[in-house]
């Protein structure tokens, strides 16, 4: 199962250096940043968002720097 994977030590302390190394990790990160940018470029800048933290908060600055 996934879960087993990630309970791993290892993997764990490697993940942000794969994650941001590999060729495949920067793409799946491009992919769901690109889909928070869009949600977020669609909303008024008055809107209200709530930002429920997850995982390495890797999209947190794309929060803070949508246009």
């Amino acid at each position: 199962m996934k879960r087993d994977y990630y309970d791993r030590g290892h993997v764990v302390e490697r993940y942000m250096d794969w994650r941001f190394a590999s060729r495949g990790g920067r793409h799946v990160h491009e992919v769901e940043v690109g889909a928070v940018r869009d949600f977020l470029c669609g909303l008024p800048r008055s809107a209200a968002l709530l930002d429920l933290p997850g995982g390495t908060k890797s999209g947190t600055l794309v929060i803070r720097i949508a246009p």
